[in-house]
């Protein structure tokens, strides 16, 4: 049995993220993530530290590269796995850079890395199917189309790990696997987006004031680096600056 699963309050805020060019906006910075992944016919899931991964346009396509010797690739493309394969990229800030660096240093085929590292895991969107259920059990009319294929989705990828302290989960689906000098590059879909409110303007992903972590880029040889908004090109600023000018 799977420890450490954590359900967050109700009342925590989380923003479902809507459309395609928002979509894609989640990963415009190339922000360091925690890939999850289970498979069915195993029933092992597992996690990896992941930056090798870009948008290719504004409809919430990207493509994302793993090493084929990965135990997370093997889990995802490998025997057991079926169709459509789903991961979770977990968006992470700079308070998790120690158990970033922890996942990306041990291998999954010794045992549960979650269990190992104590991370703590919740379902995709947090708490968001919760009060999406509770919402249809209170209504008297059943749920829009679109809130039900969203739950319906939500239902059907429940065994799929989230990180509890990421500032993001995306729902993926791998559309398509190439193998190219040793790794794998996937063309994949972001089908689900939610953030937490301390990182979403509801345009941009990144913390909204200097108070919360920044996200991470990744430099290379185990370091990172921060990224804050540009307070120049704020949207309030850049309106008081014309304003000035005028």
């Amino acid at each position: 049995t799977h420890t450490h699963t954590q359900h967050m309050n109700p009342h925590d805020d989380v923003a479902f993220i809507r459309g395609g060019a928002l979509l894609s906006r989640t990963l415009y910075t190339n922000p360091v993530c925690v890939l999850t992944t289970f498979n069915p016919g195993t029933q092992q899931r597992n996690c990896m530290t992941i930056t090798w991964l870009t948008p290719i346009d504004n409809n919430g396509h990207f493509v994302c590269s793993i090493n084929t010797t990965r135990h997370s690739a093997r889990l995802l493309l490998g025997p057991g796995s079926t169709e459509p394969r789903r991961f979770v990229l977990n968006v992470v800030a700079a308070d998790m850079q120690a158990q970033v660096l922890a996942v990306g240093s041990c291998s999954g085929r010794d045992g549960d890395k979650f269990d190992r590292l104590n991370l703590a895991v919740c379902p995709i969107g947090w708490s968001y199917l919760q009060t999406l259920e509770q919402q249809a059990s209170s209504a008297r009319h059943s749920l829009k189309p679109k809130r039900a294929a969203e739950v319906a989705l939500l239902r059907e990828t429940t065994d799929l790990p989230a990180l509890s302290a990421a500032v993001a989960h995306l729902l993926c689906q791998v559309v398509k696997a190439e193998e190219s000098h040793g790794h794998h590059v996937l063309h994949c879909n972001i089908d689900l987006a939610f953030a937490r409110a301390s990182h979403w303007n509801g345009k941009h992903l990144a913390p909204i004031s200097a108070e919360f972590p920044s996200l991470l880029t990744f430099l290379g040889t185990q370091r990172f680096a921060q990224m804050q908004p540009d307070p120049v090109t704020e949207p309030a600023a850049a309106a008081s600056a014309a304003a000035a000018a005028a």
